[in-house]
C-alpha cells in the first residue's frame, strides 16, 4: 500500500467522491465530524491539518485526516472540537496502522473519540466510553411519549411560564448565522467552562475560527446549525450544532443563567428535537459525558474510544509510560460514581472561586492566548 499526505484544501474531486462513497457504506461513520467538509474547514484554520490518502493498486482504500504536532505526535483533525474520529475506509479493509503512521511521518496518534468499531484495527487496548444519543427516527411525538413524557411536560410548563413572565416565546430552527447570537453562545459556554473548572475551548483562537468557519457552511453532508430561543426581545438560549442529512451533533448548547429557573436550555433542546425530526433527522448526538441532562434525554449510547495508535520506538515507549498512570487514575475515578461526583464538584468549586477572584476590582483576567496556554498545560491534547 502507498500513503501520500496532502493539505485538506488540496483534495481533488476523486478523493472527495471516494471519501463520501466509503462513508455512505458505513452507518458508524455518519457523524458530520467525519465529513470531508469538516476536514477542509479545519485546514483553513489550522496549518497543521493534513489528510493521508492510502492507495492499493491505484485504488483509494483509506483516508486518514489528522493534525501533525511536534516530535512526531499526531492528533485528530479539529482536535479539541471533534466528537467523532476515524480512519475512513470500507468495512472490510484492515489498515496496518504502523505503516499508516510511518507514511504520515508520525510516531503516535492520540485520539479521544475514535468510533468503537475501529478499536480492534487501531488500538485494541483503548478504553471505551459512552457517547449518549437520542433516537428520533420514529418522530418526536413517539420519542416524547416513550422516553420523557413526565419530564417533558414539566419543561413545556416552564416554557409557558417563561412566555407569561418574560415575553412571547419564539424558537427558530436553523436560524441565519447571526454573529451576535453566535457570540452569545461563545460567551455563555465560556462562562460555563470556567464556572465548572473545565478547559475553556473558546480560549483558543483556532477553535473560534473553525466554529465561525463552520457557521457559514451549508451542504447536505455538513451544515453549521444555529437554533435560537427568544422570550420577547431577549435571547435566552441557543445551540450551535453540526448537521448532516440524518444526524445532528449537539455541539454547543448554551443558555442565559439569568433565566435558568425556566429551564431554557431544556426548552431549546426539546424544540430542536421536534424541528429536527420534522426535517428528517434521525439521531441527535449528545456527545461524550455523563452530565445529568444527557442521562435525562438519551435513548441509548454509542461507544467511542480513548487511547493511542503507536509505532514501536522511543517516543511510543515514552508516551505509554507517561500516559498510563494518568489514564489509570481517570479509569479509577470514572468507575466509581461517588469519586466521579466528588471530582466534578471539586472542579466546580475551584471554577467558581476563580470567577469570584477575577471579578474583584483590579484583578486582570487572562487574555485568550494566556488562557489557551494554561489550557494546554492543564489539559494536554
Amino acid at each position: 500500500m502507498k500513503t501520500s499526505v496532502c493539505l485538506p484544501g488540496e483534495l481533488g474531486s476523486a478523493e472527495l467522491d471516494r471519501w463520501r462513497e466509503m462513508r455512505a457504506r458505513r452507518p458508524d461513520l455518519d457523524s458530520p465530524f467525519l465529513a470531508p467538509e469538516f476536514a477542509i474547514a479545519a485546514g483553513r484554520c489550522r496549518p497543521e491539518a493534513r489528510v493521508a490518502i492510502v492507495e492499493d493498486g491505484g485504488q483509494i482504500v483509506a483516508i486518514f485526516p489528522f493534525e501533525r504536532r511536534r516530535f512526531g505526535l499526531g492528533v485528530p483533525i479539529g482536535a479539541g472540537l471533534s466528537d467523532f474520529q476515524a480512519i475512513i475506509c470500507d468495512p472490510w479493509i484492515d489498515v496496518d496502522v504502523c505503516d499508516l503512521l510511518a507514511g504520515c511521518g508520525l510516531q503516535a496518534w492520540s485520539f479521544d473519540h475514535l468510533v468503537a468499531t475501529q478499536r480492534p484495527m487501531c488500538a485494541p487496548s483503548a478504553r471505551e466510553v459512552d457517547s449518549p444519543f437520542i433516537d428520533i427516527s420514529e418522530g418526536f411525538d413517539a420519542y416524547f411519549e416513550a422516553c420523557i413524557r413526565y419530564r417533558g411536560r414539566k419543561i413545556f410548563q416552564h416554557e409557558r411560564k417563561l412566555g407569561r413572565e418574560v415575553g412571547p416565546v419564539r424558537f427558530e430552527y436553523c436560524a441565519p448565522a447571526d454573529p451576535a447570537a453566535l457570540s452569545k453562545v461563545f460567551e455563555w459556554k465560556s462562562l460555563q467552562y470556567r464556572r465548572t473548572g473545565r478547559r475553556d475551548r473558546f480560549a483558543s483562537t483556532s477553535n473560534v475560527q473553525l466554529i465561525e468557519e463552520l457557521a457559514q457552511h451549508s451542504t447536505p453532508d455538513l451544515a453549521g446549525t444555529l437554533n435560537t430561543l427568544h422570550a420577547g426581545d431577549r435571547l435566552v438560549a441557543a445551540e450551535f450544532s453540526l448537521r448532516s442529512q440524518t444526524v445532528i451533533a449537539g455541539w454547543f448548547p448554551a443558555h442565559d443563567c439569568e433565566f435558568g429557573l425556566y429551564s431554557t436550555g431544556s426548552i431549546c433542546t426539546l424544540r430542536t428535537l421536534e424541528a429536527a425530526s420534522s426535517a428528517g433527522i434521525r439521531r441527535y448526538d449528545l456527545g461524550k459525558g455523563d452530565e445529568t441532562y444527557k442521562q435525562w434525554f438519551k435513548t441509548g449510547d454509542l461507544r467511542v474510544c480513548e487511547g493511542w495508535m503507536l509505532r514501536p520506538g522511543v517516543l511510543a515507549n515514552l508516551r505509554r509510560a507517561t500516559s498510563l498512570p494518568r489514564e489509570a487514575a481517570f479509569d479509577f475515578v470514572l468507575s466509581h460514581p461517588r469519586l466521579r461526583i466528588t471530582a466534578r464538584e471539586t472542579l466546580r468549586t475551584l471554577g467558581e472561586a476563580r470567577l469570584r477572584f477575577e471579578s474583584r476590582p483590579g484583578v486582570r483576567r487572562a487574555g485568550p492566548e494566556e488562557e489557551a496556554q494554561r489550557s494546554r498545560q492543564v489539559h494536554p491534547s
